[in-house]
């Protein structure tokens, strides 16, 4: 699984991967702010300390998410003091930090169990929808192993569905295996994951054009990457998943 800004990044630098299928079709990337600090939508970031910076060579999602949030508002980032996300969240809880990156399949959920209700800013609200978690592979693995592309594709898609379907046999299966042994914490991570993937838009996976585009152009804008119009083609292929929504999965 790669976030699509890697996905983008990486097919820039030359790096010949590609999406086959989105199965976070909408990003867990939030923004929290704690209850009664005024801080309820990005226009109010301003002055503010947000933590959402990452360190090269790892994923920068929060932070690509962020400038491209603000941009989109026509805000400028220089007015706004960027530190380092920490997933501990030590600088939200002493306040020393106003606003943290979190992921609401998991950051938000530890941040509810600390006891606190905090508001939740979501980039999906202000034109900024990124997919997530998302299945890549290479050039040449379509052009070579395009068979063995779909098989794997079409079980991974048939699984996910059975899981969206039987959230309680899902549930049992995962406290099979999960390192954490904590069933609320589980099945609160099941659930802020079923929109995100089943969001009832189009079949679990399904990619569309235009929000590769989206995405391109908003690194684009952020100077991240060059912006060749006819690059953004190559960054996915839907072959896969054409096939599978004419087959269906069986």
């Amino acid at each position: 699984m790669l976030s699509p800004e890697d996905i983008i990044i990486r097919r820039n630098q030359g790096i010949p991967i590609k999406a086959i299928a989105a199965i976070y079709r909408r990003s867990a990337v939030v923004y929290l702010s704690m209850p009664g600090s005024g801080i309820l939508r990005p226009q109010d970031f301003v002055g503010k300390t947000i933590a959402s910076a990452g360190q090269q060579g790892s994923v920068r999602d929060f932070e690509f998410q962020l400038d491209a949030m603000i941009k989109t508002l026509g805000m400028d980032m220089a007015l706004i003091r960027n530190v380092p996300y920490d997933p501990e969240y030590k600088g939200f809880y002493n306040g020393s930090v106003d606003v943290t990156a979190a992921y609401a399949t998991g950051g938000l959920i530890k941040v509810r169990q600390k006891g606190y209700a905090p508001n939740i800013i979501w980039p999906g609200d202000y034109k900024v929808r990124f997919y997530s978690d998302t299945l890549a592979t290479t050039d040449q693995m379509v052009d070579r192993q395009s068979e063995k592309l779909f098989r794997f594709l079409r079980a991974s898609l048939k699984g996910w569905q059975t899981a969206v379907g039987d959230p309680t046999g899902t549930i049992e299966t995962i406290m099979k295996y999960a390192q954490t042994k904590d069933r609320k914490i589980q099945t609160a991570m099941f659930e802020a994951m079923l929109p995100l993937v089943h969001t009832g838009e189009d079949m679990i996976g399904w990619m569309r054009p235009k929000d590769w585009h989206d995405m391109h152009q908003m690194l684009a804008e952020q100077g991240l990457i060059d912006n060749p119009k006819d690059q953004v083609n190559q960054l996915f292929t839907m072959q896969f998943l054409d096939r599978i929504k004419q087959e269906g999965l069986r």
